[in-house]
């Protein structure tokens, strides 16, 4: 697992999830929340990501 902090941009690139989804899943708290890294900035943690994908990927394959 990863610690890594990802980006805005790098979250967009590895879930394909535009903002405003991320956002919409987040208040449902169906996606990982993001952490603030200092003000007016904040980044998702890599390793939550991940798991998320791996979640999202078992969900598809139980259905």
């Amino acid at each position: 697992m990863s610690d890594y902090i990802l980006t805005e941009k790098e979250a967009r690139a590895k879930t394909k999830l535009s903002r405003d989804t991320r956002k919409r899943l987040e208040a449902k708290g169906k996606f990982p929340k993001p952490y603030p890294i200092s003000p007016g900035r904040s980044g998702y943690i890599e390793s939550e990501i991940d798991d998320w994908i791996k979640n999202l990927s078992r969900e598809v394959a139980d259905e």
